[in-house]
């Protein structure tokens, strides 16, 4: 099945692993999931970043089912996309006593 919009899927499945800032990453982002033969969302969606030079951005959401993310978030790395998602349970908590 491969790409779909958000519009097209059961949204309560699926979880965000990465976000392409550009179209090389969301290309390359699109063809490791193309390799996996995963179904998988995409979204335009504004972000805003931490940098210097800071400002609001539209990138690529990508979405897949939650029970493949971190298969994804491994595969994602090996093709050189570094700035995946966590799931909220893969972080883990501090507490800094703050």
């Amino acid at each position: 099945m491969g790409r779909r919009g958000l519009e097209e899927v059961d949204t309560a499945q699926l979880k965000l692993v990465y976000i392409a800032g550009n179209v090389p990453d969301a290309q390359a982002a699109e063809a490791c999931f193309a390799e996996m033969g995963l179904d998988y969302a995409v979204n335009l969606e504004s972000f805003t970043t931490t940098s210097v030079l800071g400002g609001v951005y539209v990138g690529a959401f990508m979405y897949v089912p939650a029970g493949r993310h971190q298969e994804c978030r491994t595969r994602l790395e090996a093709c050189g996309l570094t700035d995946t998602i966590a799931l909220a349970s893969e972080t883990p908590e501090t507490f800094d006593g703050a």
